[in-house]
């Protein structure tokens, strides 16, 4: 019986650098960090029990091409599916190593690749791989703003499983990596890289992002957007604001201080309580709360893709989320954005808390004027 070969690597410290408030991880050394394991090496080790559940018997029929220990051995020996090691990544492993690895996978005959991580990751594979294998991205970085991403976890273990059973389409998508260090000094987006990679998607559903657009604004929509809220919103309102040049646009006008346009800020309408806060300052914040009814959440979609979390703010955690309902809500985006949109998602693992976040609630689109949208987990 013929074996499909399907690659996998995961990044150990993929998601770190949103949650620790560093807008991503790429060349970062791991020694830096202390060697902490990231936010996202959990999401790996998750789509693998979700692939184990899903595949019971196909299982069998696959040969998964690996990595040495974190990178992708550890992940499917804890759950008891059977791989091949094909590379020895060093420890702590660096994008070198994944480079590395990338190639030996090709070598090995890999028919799909699917990568644990963010775009940082991704490129790095893509600069080994370019089109020869189609890739697919299990969203668990912190900068995820390439279409080859699946739309959550269970999407790509989904996606897996229609590649085994032939239910798919290859398709193009867009491998996009921007500069962190210009997002962490002032906030703005420099392409470092854009090209196109194969991928694929089920015959059945659409189980893949959009690319963010890094380039669309509306300055009048925004301005208006930010009046609306500043005149809706007391000082004893506490708040968090989110990413994005709407939510900076928003801080600004309630006197908030926010150090970039990718930062995640904390406080009251005239008082800052952290400007560029991680996840650990946030839930402090949250848990300081008498009254978590007054919270809001100023939020914006990330560009085309509708995510509301698990993109981009990273420092707003499942913790955090598990605490509020759709009410804690304040959705803003301009009218173009939102109108492309079907719906908002949440990339969170599900619970049945989180459950009180999706529904049917109202997004602020400009100075007295709102759409009705879904929210839903991915």
């Amino acid at each position: 019986m013929k074996l499909t070969k399907i690659g996998f690597l995961a990044n150990p410290i993929a998601g770190l650098g949103g949650a620790l408030a560093l807008k991503g991880s790429d060349d970062i050394s791991w020694n830096d960090l202390g060697s902490l394991i990231g936010p996202g090496y959990k999401k790996a080790l998750l789509f693998a029990l979700i692939l184990k559940e899903r595949l019971k018997e196909k299982i069998e029929k696959v040969e998964f091409l690996v990595p040495d220990g974190m990178m992708g051995e550890d992940i499917f020996k804890r759950f008891g599916l059977s791989y091949t090691s094909v590379c020895s990544p060093n420890y702590p492993s660096t994008n070198l190593d994944t480079k590395n690895c990338a190639m030996e996978i090709k070598k090995e005959g890999a028919e799909v690749f699917f990568i644990s991580g963010g775009d940082g990751t991704v490129y790095d594979v893509y600069t080994q791989v370019k089109t020869s294998i189609p890739i697919v991205g299990i969203p668990s970085g912190t900068k995820m703003y390439s279409s080859i991403f699946a739309k959550s976890i269970n999407a790509a273990a989904i996606l897996l499983e229609d590649f085994i059973n032939e239910n798919y389409v290859l398709e193009a998508g867009e491998i996009l990596l921007v500069d962190e260090n210009t997002i962490r000094e002032n906030g703005s987006y420099r392409e470092l890289f854009r090209g196109i990679a194969y991928t694929i998607e089920s015959k059945n559903n659409l189980l893949h992002q959009q690319t963010k657009d890094l380039s669309y604004s509306e300055e009048e929509s925004l301005e208006e957007i930010a009046e609306y809220v500043n005149e809706i919103v007391n000082d004893k309102v506490p708040l968090i604001i989110g990413p994005g040049r709407t939510c900076s646009k928003i801080a600004q006008k309630l006197n908030i201080k926010k150090d970039n346009v990718l930062s995640v800020a904390a406080g009251y309408k005239g008082k800052t309580y952290c400007s560029d806060c991680n996840s650990l300052q946030l839930s402090n914040f949250v848990d300081s709360l008498d009254n978590l009814d007054l919270l809001r959440i100023i939020v914006s979609p990330l560009g085309n893709s509708g995510y509301l979390f698990g993109r981009g703010n990273l420092q707003i955690t499942g913790y955090i989320l598990s605490k509020i309902t759709i009410k804690n809500l304040l959705i803003v985006g301009s009218r173009n954005k939102m109108s492309r949109l079907k719906s908002l998602l949440i990339d969170i693992p599900k619970s049945n808390k989180l459950l009180t976040l999706s529904g049917y609630t109202r997004a602020i689109v400009g100075y007295e004027e709102e759409v009705v949208i879904k929210v839903e987990l991915a």
